[in-house]
C-alpha cells in the first residue's frame, strides 16, 4: 500500500483520513497483509519484512523528522482491566508502561524505578503454631507501601505495607517475600526462606522393664526422632537420675520407687511430642542390717561362739565379715551363726549384710571382737640395780604384750611392791637386803611365763652431815675462801651445793674453797656424804652474803628551802640495796651532818648558803653511786629593799595604782601608807591602791616576810594626791576660742586632740620667733590642721625659751613646766610625764626588756599593746588599718596619724600612718625627744630632728 505521498501534507484534514484509511486497511486488508507489513515513511520504501506495521521517520532535516507518539495519560486514567501487553506513556511517572495481565509495570525510565527491599531480617527456623515472629527490612527511599507475603498456613497479624510484620508460622516450609512500591512502580520481590522444624513425635520406648535399686542403665531407647538434636527423658517418679541428653539414655534409680518413662525430642528452636509411658519397675536392696548381737571378748583358740542379727527386710541371703582367724562354723548366709577362733586370731570388726538378686544392702555398724591372748613371756626389768637403805619409789617396768595385770616378786627382805601394774614402784626398808626381782604377765586368759630374775643391790645410806664452819660475809671477786664440815660416817665422797650464783667450788671432800665471781650473789652453802649408791641428809644450810656495790642512789627528800641557822633538818631517801652505810656531801657552805646514816641531820649555820645535797651508798666493800642533786635554797630575812616604783602623784579618787617594788628573798610584803584616805589591797607585789575622794598626800613603805622573818623597811616613797576634777571633758583655748576634748589618764590630765593653733605657712618656710604662732597643714591644706591639728617645728613648740631654736639647745634648762605653744594653764609634756603615761597603760618599767622592750628603752619601739591603748579605732584617719588586738583607744587619748613635714625638702610624708608628737625634752642643738605611733601596737621613744614638723599634745598644770 503506497501511502507515503499522504503523511506530508500539512492539511490536519488530510492526516486524520490518512488515519482513518489506515485504520479502514487495516480493518479490511488484515487477511491480506500477513506476507507484506503496512509502512509508513516520506520514501516510499517497503515494510521490513519482520514488520507488521514499520514506521521510518524522514531524516532529510529536523524539520520533517517525525515520531511515533504513545498514549499519554495519568495513573488515575489508566484502563484498569486492558488487554495484556498495552503500552501508554504515564505522565505522573514519566515512563513507558506496559500492562503483563496483572498489574502495569514501567518499560524505560530506569532512574525513576524502586529499589527492591534489602536482606528481610527475622527468624528462620520456626515452631509449630509459633507466635509473635517478627521480620522487618531497612526502609526504601521513594517507597510508600511494603507488601509481604507468607508461606502457606502462615498469617500475618500485623504490619501489613510496613517494614516490619509479626507472624503466627503454620507447619509448612517456604519463603517470606516482600515488594517495596509507590504509585508509579512495584520492586522486584526480596524473600527469606524459613523452615518448619519441630521434631517429630517420640516413638515407642525399648528397654528393661525392671531394674534394680542404686544401679546405672543406660540400655532405654527410642526410635531416632527426626528434628531433635537432643532428647529429653522424664521419669514419673523421684529416685530417678537421667544424665545427658543423649539416645539412648543413662539413668540412676537411687530410690525403690517405680514409674514411667517418657521421652521428647527437641532442637534448638522446638520441642516435639512424649512418647507413651514405659513402665518401669524398681525393685529394692536389702534394708541396712540392724545391731548385731554375740560375744565382745574372746580368747584365741575359742570356738562356737555365736553372733546374730535381726531378719533383713528384702534380704534372701546374709554375707558375714569376721577378723582375721576367725570363720565361721554354722549358720552361713543365715542371720545367725556360730564363729571358731584360731590360736592366730587376731581383733577386728565383725558386721552383716543382707543380699538380693539386685545386690547387697547397706552393712551393720561395725560390732568390734576384742581377741585376747596369754601373755607373751616376760622380758628383761628395767630399773635401779643399785639401792639404798631407806629409799622410796624406786621404779621397775617390763611391758609384757596381751597382759592386763602383773605378778611382781623379790627374793630379798624389806621390799614393799607398790602393786600389780607396769611399771611398780618398791619401797626399801632401813634394814631391806638384797635380793632378786621377777615378774609374769596375766591376762583373762590366764599366766604368762615369768622373766628371768633382775638382781637388786641394796647399800647402807651415809650418815646426816654436820655444821658447816667459814667465812659467811665475803666481797664479789674474792678468792680461796675456805669452808668444811665434820667427816660423814660411810660417806665416800661429799656433795657441796651454793645456792647462789657465781661460785666455783673446788673439792669434793669434807673441806674445799670456793671462789666468788666479780657478778656472784648471796646463797645457802649445803653439803652432804654420798658414796657410789646413796647420799646422806643434806646439811643445814649455811648463808653466805655476798656484798654487792650498793644501787645508785634514789632520790632525796626533806625540806628544800630553810633559813640561815636552821639545824636539825632531816633529809632521807629509799634504803639504798647493799649499803651498810651513808656518805652524804652538799655543794654549799655552812653546813654539818649528824653521820653516816639514814635519814641524816643538817645543820645550817647562820652564813650558809644554797647548793646541792647529795648521797651514796657505802658497804665493806665498795661505794656506790650517788644520788641525784637535791638542791636545797638557804634564804636570808629579806633584805636591801629596792626603790618603790608607781604614780607618785595620783587622783584623789583614783583607783587600782599599781606599785611594786624588788625585795630578795621576800614571799610576801607588808605596805605602809602615811597619808589618809588610801586603801591597800594586800601583800603582793605589786599591789594596788585605792585612794578616796578625801585622800590626804603621804609615804608609802614596804617591808619584806618570809618563812625565815621579817626584812628593814623601804625607803619613804612619796605619794601626792591632787584635786583631778579641774579636769572637765572639754577646754577652750582663750587664744582663737578653739575647743578641744580633754582626758584624765591616771592622775594626768592630757589634751584628747592635736592642738590647732597658729597661722598656716607653706612647708617651705622655716618657722621663726616672730611674735606670731605659726603652723604647717598636711599638704598646705587647712582642712587638714582642722582634722589632724598643726605642724611644728620644735623650737616653734617651745617657743623659743631661754634662746632654744632648731640648731641650738636652750640655755639655762628649763625649770618645771614649759607652757610653749600650749594655752594658759597647760604645758608640753616631758620624757618623764610620757613614761609616767605608759607605765599606767601598763608598760613595763625600767631599761630591761630586749622584745618587748620596757619604759626606760630609746630608740626602740616598746612596750606591748600600750600603743593600741592610745590610737582611736577604726580605719576613718588609720586608712592602712591599725592593730589594736581589742585595745583601741581604750584609754581616751584618741591619737590621730597627722605625718610629718619635711621643712627641708617642702614636703609631707605618713599622714594616715604615722603620728609623731613633741616633748619639752632637748636631746642636743639638732635633736629632741619625740613619740611616734605606726599601724601596730607599740609606742616609739627616740629622737627627731628638730627642723622637721610634728604634732603637740598639751598637758594640763596641777
Amino acid at each position: 500500500m503506497k501511502i507515503q505521498k499522504l503523511i506530508g501534507a500539512n492539511n490536519k484534514a488530510v492526516t486524520g483520513i490518512i488515519y482513518l484509511m489506515i485504520v479502514f486497511s487495516f480493518s479490511n486488508f488484515s487477511f491480506n497483509c500477513l506476507a507484506q507489513g503496512v509502512t509508513i515513511n516520506a520514501n516510499g520504501s517497503a515494510a521490513d519484512n519482520s514488520a507488521m506495521l514499520d514506521v521510518q521517520a524522514d531524516t532529510t532535516s529536523s524539520s520533517t523528522s517525525k515520531g511515533l507518539l504513545i498514549p499519554r495519560m495519568s495513573t488515575s486514567k489508566r484502563p484498569d482491566n486492558p488487554a495484556k501487553g498495552l503500552i501508554i506513556y504515564n505522565t505522573d511517572c514519566n515512563t513507558f508502561e506496559f500492562y503483563d495481565g496483572a498489574s502495569w509495570l514501567p518499560i524505560f525510565n530506569m532512574s525513576s524505578y524502586i529499589s527492591a527491599p534489602g536482606i528481610i531480617t527475622g527468624l528462620t527456623n520456626f515452631c509449630s503454631g509459633q507466635t509473635g515472629v517478627s521480620y522487618y527490612v531497612s526502609p526504601i527511599e521513594g517507597a510508600t507501601s511494603y507488601n509481604w507475603t507468607v508461606p502457606s498456613g502462615a498469617s500475618i497479624t500485623s504490619g501489613q505495607n510496613t517494614t516490619n510484620i509479626v507472624v503466627t508460622h503454620g507447619n509448612t516450609t517456604g519463603d517470606i517475600c516482600v515488594t517495596s512500591s509507590n504509585s508509579c512502580f512495584t520492586s522486584l520481590p526480596t524473600c527469606l526462606a524459613v523452615s518448619y522444624t519441630t521434631p517429630s513425635p517420640a516413638g515407642t520406648i525399648t528397654g528393661p522393664d525392671s531394674v534394680c535399686q542404686a544401679q546405672w542403665y543406660s540400655n532405654f531407647y527410642v526410635p531416632d526422632i527426626s528434628g531433635a538434636t537432643s532428647y529429653t527423658w522424664v521419669y514419673s517418679n523421684s529416685g530417678a537420675t537421667v544424665y545427658g541428653w543423649t539416645n539412648p539414655s543413662s539413668i540412676y534409680f537411687s530410690d525403690a520407687i517405680s514409674g514411667n518413662l517418657t521421652v521428647k525430642g527437641t532442637n534448638a528452636y522446638c520441642d516435639g511430642a512424649f512418647s507413651a509411658p514405659f513402665p518401669v519397675i524398681v525393685k529394692p536392696l536389702p534394708s541396712t542390717a540392724g545391731t548385731m548381737t554375740g560375744t565382745a571378748t574372746v580368747c584365741q583358740g575359742q570356738n562356737n561362739v555365736s553372733y546374730s542379727v535381726a531378719a533383713i527386710a528384702n534380704a534372701t541371703g546374709y554375707s558375714w565379715t569376721l577378723p582375721s582367724g576367725a570363720t565361721i562354723a554354722s549358720g552361713s548366709n543365715t542371720n545367725s551363726i556360730t564363729v571358731n577362733f584360731s590360736t592366730s586370731a587376731s581383733s577386728g570388726n565383725i558386721y552383716v549384710r543382707g543380699t538380693n538378686s539386685c545386690g547387697y544392702g547397706q552393712q551393720s555398724t561395725y560390732y568390734y571382737l576384742t581377741v585376747n591372748r596369754l601373755p607373751v613371756t616376760a622380758g628383761t626389768i628395767a630399773g635401779t640395780n643399785n639401792v639404798c637403805q631407806g629409799q622410796n619409789s624406786i621404779s621397775y617396768s617390763d611391758a609384757i604384750q596381751y597382759a592386763t595385770s602383773y605378778t611382781w616378786t623379790y627374793s630379798g627382805t624389806g621390799g614393799t611392791i607398790s602393786g600389780s601394774t607396769n611399771p611398780i614402784t618398791i619401797n626399801f626398808s632401813s634394814n631391806a637386803t638384797s635380793g632378786n626381782l621377777a615378774v609374769r604377765g596375766v591376762n583373762a586368759c590366764g599366766n604368762g611365763s615369768q622373766s628371768p630374775n633382775y638382781p637388786v643391790t641394796v647399800k647402807a645410806i651415809p650418815a646426816a652431815a654436820g655444821t658447816i664452819t667459814g667465812t659467811n660475809t665475803v666481797c664479789k671477786g674474792q678468792s680461796s675462801v675456805s669452808y668444811s664440815v665434820p667427816a660423814i660416817a660411810d660417806a665416800t665422797s661429799y656433795i657441796w651445793t651454793y645456792g647462789g650464783t657465781g661460785a666455783t667450788i673446788s673439792g669434793s671432800t669434807n673441806s674445799v674453797t670456793i671462789n666468788f665471781s666479780a657478778s656472784a650473789t648471796s646463797g645457802n652453802l649445803t653439803v652432804k656424804g654420798t658414796n657410789s649408791t646413796c647420799n646422806g641428809t643434806v646439811s643445814a644450810s649455811y648463808l653466805i652474803t655476798v656484798t654487792s656495790t650498793p644501787v645508785t642512789a634514789g632520790t632525796i627528800t626533806g625540806t628544800n628551802t630553810v633559813c640561815q641557822g636552821q639545824n636539825n633538818v632531816s633529809y632521807s631517801l629509799p634504803a639504798v640495796t647493799y649499803a651498810t652505810s651513808y656518805t652524804w656531801a652538799y655543794s654549799g657552805t655552812g653546813v654539818s651532818f649528824s653521820g653516816s646514816t639514814n635519814p641524816v641531820t643538817i645543820n645550817f649555820s647562820e652564813s650558809a648558803t644554797s647548793g646541792n645535797l647529795y648521797v651514796k651508798g657505802t658497804n665493806s666493800c665498795y661505794s656506790g653511786p650517788i644520788s641525784p642533786y637535791y638542791t636545797i635554797t638557804v634564804i636570808s630575812i629579806p633584805v636591801n629593799p629596792g626603790t618603790i616604783n608607781g604614780s607618785s602623784t595620783v587622783c584623789k579618787g583614783q583607783n587600782n595604782v599599781s606599785y611594786s617594788v624588788s625585795i630578795p628573798y621576800a614571799t610576801s610584803y607588808t605596805w605602809a601608807y602615811s597619808g589618809t584616805g588610801a586603801t591597800i589591797s594586800g601583800s603582793t607585789n605589786p599591789v594596788t591602791i585605792n585612794y578616796s575622794t578625801t585622800a590626804t598626800s603621804g609615804n608609802l613603805t614596804v617591808t619584806g616576810t618570809n618563812s625565815c622573818g621579817t626584812g628593814t623597811q623601804s625607803s619613804n616613797f612619796p605619794v601626792t594626791t591632787i584635786d583631778c576634777s579641774s579636769c572637765v571633758s572639754q577646754m577652750t583655748d582663750a587664744r582663737d576660742s578653739k575647743i578641744y576634748n580633754v582626758v584624765l589618764i591616771g592622775a594626768q590630765c592630757w589634751m584628747a586632740q592635736n592642738l590647732n593653733i597658729g597661722s598656716k605657712i607653706s612647708a617651705s618656710t622655716s618657722q621663726t620667733n616672730n611674735s606670731t604662732l605659726e603652723k604647717y597643714c598636711y599638704n598646705n591644706d587647712e582642712t587638714n590642721c582642722n582634722t589632724y591639728g598643726g605642724l611644728y617645728q620644735w623650737a616653734e613648740t617651745v617657743q623659743y625659751i631661754n634662746g632654744a631654736t632648731n640648731s641650738a639647745s636652750w640655755n639655762p634648762v628649763p625649770s618645771g613646766n614649759v607652757q610653749g605653744i600650749c594655752p594658759a594653764g597647760w604645758h608640753l609634756p616631758t620624757n618623764a610625764e610620757w613614761i609616767i603615761l605608759e607605765e599606767f597603760l601598763g608598760m613595763c618599767t625600767g631599761t630591761s626588756g630586749t622584745n618587748p622592750y620596757c619604759s626606760g628603752t630609746t630608740g626602740q619601739w616598746r612596750g606591748t599593746n600600750e600603743g593600741s591603748k592610745l590610737k582611736e579605732a577604726g580605719t576613718a584617719h588609720w586608712v592602712i588599718g591599725t592593730t589594736c588586738n581589742g585595745y583601741c583607744n581604750t584609754s581616751g587619748f584618741t591619737a590621730l596619724p597627722g605625718g610629718r613635714c619635711y621643712t627641708y625638702a617642702s614636703t609631707f610624708y605618713d599622714i594616715n600612718h604615722w603620728g609623731n608628737w613633741w616633748l619639752a625634752t632637748d636631746v642636743n642643738s639638732n635633736s629632741a625627744w619625740r613619740r611616734s605611733l605606726l599601724w601596730d601596737t607599740h609606742i616609739y621613744s627616740g629622737s627627731g630632728t628638730k627642723t622637721e614638723g610634728y604634732s603637740v599634745r598639751c598637758l594640763k598644770n596641777w
